[in-house]
């Protein structure tokens, strides 16, 4: 039986959280499709619930988006639900706007993005139980894995290894909270980030074909 279960757990984060939770139950979308349920016959006190269909794959299939990100949300809630585990739920700063930065924990909503559309409902679906807590964050993998980076793109991104610590320190509390990195573009973030005398190319918003907020940044 496992005291701790993290869903999603073959992904980036999941994979990182290895390190503060080694003896938890990390099983992958084949062990587990949240989707179709939550088959997992335990009955942990912790779980982590870090599964969810990202940015551009939600906007490339929002049926798909809406079963994993919202249904597959009240799965894992309702698992929680029968077995009085606590819930992690891993949102994003997708969840508002991006017109202004900044952003406070009771700031108004307005996603613009599918993605944050369907975070914004799953943690609507994690307020149900009484032992939660959503957690706003961004972030990506320890070395930026692309060669062009937004210029006029402001957030709290952090990498993934300080995203896992940030979780596994703040686990104990109960509500919503935001976990923020430097408040900086998303360029300087990129360079910051990536290996010595590496080029990242510098792109604008405007000209991509996806629209995507100008900024996101967070307030703990």
């Amino acid at each position: 039986m496992y005291q701790t279960i993290v869903t999603g757990g073959s992904g980036l984060l999941g994979t990182e959280l290895k390190k503060y939770f080694p003896d938890a139950f990390y099983p992958s979308h084949k062990d587990l499709d949240i989707s179709k349920g939550f088959n997992i016959y335990s009955k942990p006190s912790l779980v982590i619930h870090c599964a969810a269909l990202k940015v551009n794959a939600c906007d490339q299939d929002p049926v798909q988006a809406m079963r994993t990100n919202i249904l597959g949300t009240c799965n894992v809630v309702n698992f929680c639900h029968k077995t009085k585990a606590k819930l992690i739920y891993i949102s994003t700063d997708c969840v508002f706007s991006g017109e202004r930065g900044n952003y406070k924990i009771d700031d108004d909503f307005n996603p613009v993005s599918y993605y944050g559309m369907t975070k914004l409902a799953g943690e609507l679906a994690v307020k149900a139980l009484k032992e939660h807590l959503i957690i706003r964050l961004s972030f990506f993998p320890n070395e930026f894995p692309y060669d062009k980076a937004f210029t006029d793109q402001i957030t709290t991104r952090m990498t993934v290894a300080e995203a896992a610590k940030r979780i596994f320190d703040n686990k104990e509390k109960i509500g919503t909270i935001h976990l923020a990195g430097k408040k900086q573009s998303l360029y300087d973030f990129a360079v910051e980030t990536s290996p010595a005398g590496r080029k990242i190319e510098q792109i604008l918003i405007k000209n991509f074909p996806v629209k995507r907020p100008k900024d996101t940044s967070l307030v703990e």
